[in-house]
């Protein structure tokens, strides 16, 4: 999966999500060439739903359900 930033450059591909114990491994590459390793554990999962809202919750899913550009 691509990340693109506001201006159309690529900024980070995705590789692989796993969970690995207690953490979660986010794998890639930024700028499409520097290999990057992202550990997710309990307290930036928390973080991150502090971060959003229910309202992004149901763009998220009228984005899955209906198509990138109905919402």
């Amino acid at each position: 999966m691509k990340l693109h930033g506001s201006e159309g450059g690529l900024l980070m591909e995705l590789e692989a999500i796993a969970a690995e114990g207690k953490r979660i491994l986010v794998k890639g590459k930024m700028m499409g060439q520097i290999p990057m390793q992202v550990v997710l554990g309990p307290q930036e999962i928390r973080e991150i739903w502090k971060m959003s809202s229910i309202a992004l919750w149901w763009k998220a899913l009228g984005m899955l359900l209906f198509g990138r550009n109905s919402c």
